[in-house]
């Protein structure tokens, strides 16, 4: 997805973090410091319809870190927490490792 984009972190944020044994999505925020966009998977950047071409690429949705989900509430913080507010962890992926 991200190839010679050069993402460099995306965090992943599901229920297979915590709860469920097959998940069958997944969320998360990527970094986009270091990222060339006009390389980039163009399904990463298209918010339409749900998400639908980035749901059918990818199988879960990825958002920009810098995002916010409320004011003052970056995506990459809102992971970080479950429906309760409780702390809980996240998956740090680093893209470039992998071919």
């Amino acid at each position: 997805m991200f190839g010679k984009g050069g993402g460099r972190i995306v965090f992943l944020n599901g229920s297979f973090v915590f709860v469920q044994q097959l998940p069958n999505d997944y969320d998360g925020p990527w970094e986009t410091a270091g990222v060339d966009v006009g390389l980039l998977d163009s399904a990463l950047l298209d918010f339409s319809s749900g998400r639908a071409a980035m749901k059918a690429k990818c199988g879960g949705e990825l958002s920009l870190a810098s995002m916010s989900v409320s004011p003052g509430a970056p995506h990459l913080d809102f992971f970080q927490q479950d429906r309760n507010g409780t702390p809980k962890g996240i998956v740090e992926i680093h893209p470039g490792n992998f071919t």
